[in-house]
């Protein structure tokens, strides 16, 4: 087969080429998981011993839950954008061993996430709040419910001799029909 640099050509000679874009392409983050930390390791000791660090944009530290205590491990999750990043990161701590504040040592094991997506972080939680929050008190069917509960309006019954030619009315017309 011979090389062309025509791309229609090489796509006939079933070379594909893929279609030419003048948008930049948005490299997406590699996510990795770094397991088997020492259990009572925090995030600030784990942040510690790992610098330098490669430049990451995401890092998410998961506490062990200590009810699973001797198989019980924490783990950190980072993003990285370049792949060269990720190798060095793997590189330098699969087998890498952590020691916490009380001296417990574990060695560490990294790999890629099982899960590759990486959460939408908000910068600004007021988006999502509720407008309606905390006007309870303001609202006008809800000051209208209080006083109707605070003020109950009585109610008119009727006496007994009302409700007797009531019922002896209706038996009347009854039989008449």
């Amino acid at each position: 087969m011979a090389v062309t640099d025509s791309p229609a050509a090489a796509t006939k000679e079933g070379v594909s080429s893929a279609p030419t874009s003048t948008k930049p392409v948005k490299q997406s983050l590699v996510k990795i998981v770094i397991r088997r930390l020492p259990y009572t390791m925090t995030a600030e000791e784990l942040l510690e011993q790992l610098a330098p660090i490669p430049e990451h944009e995401y890092f998410y530290f998961s506490k062990a839950d200590a009810s699973m205590h001797p198989w019980a491990y924490t783990r950190a999750y980072f993003g990285f954008r370049s792949d060269s990043d990720v190798l060095t990161f793997r590189d330098r701590f699969n087998g890498y061993v952590f020691v916490d504040a009380k001296g417990t040592e574990s060695m560490a094991l990294v790999e890629m996430a099982p899960n590759p997506k990486i959460p939408k972080q908000s910068s600004d939680r007021s988006k999502n709040a509720d407008s309606k929050c905390g006007t309870l008190e303001e609202d006008v069917d809800y000051k209208k419910f209080l006083n109707e509960r605070e003020n109950p309006e009585p109610v008119q019954l009727a006496s007994l001799e009302q409700r007797l030619k009531e019922v002896e009315e209706k038996a009347k017309m009854k039989k008449g029909k």
